[in-house]
């Protein structure tokens, strides 16, 4: 997934959805920072880029299966080694 942003400084979306049959919690470092995707779910993220130079951003998504009765997605990531992906962010080029 890549993101590209044609100003200095906006906001894009991210939908994350849920297409297996177990469920996830995910971090990330927006806020919230943790939260939960139950199974055919589907949340958005915002997220904003503070203004500055155009560069290559990027989001590091960790993500990790978690029972149906977790109440609580930060303590699902302190034991065990979540999934990361990385999502690269680059500008937009202007047609």
């Amino acid at each position: 997934m890549e993101l590209k942003w044609e100003f200095e400084q906006g906001q894009n979306n991210i939908k994350i959805s849920n297409n297996s049959k177990v469920r996830f919690a995910i971090k990330v470092s927006v806020s919230p920072v943790t939260e939960f995707v139950d199974v055919g779910k589907s949340i958005n993220i915002a997220v904003v880029r503070a203004k500055g130079p155009l560069k290559k951003d990027k989001i590091v998504l960790c993500s990790k299966q978690v029972p149906a009765d977790e109440p609580d997605a930060a303590e699902a990531f302190k034991t065990g080694v979540p999934h990361v992906d990385v999502i690269l962010m680059d500008r937009l080029v202007r047609v």
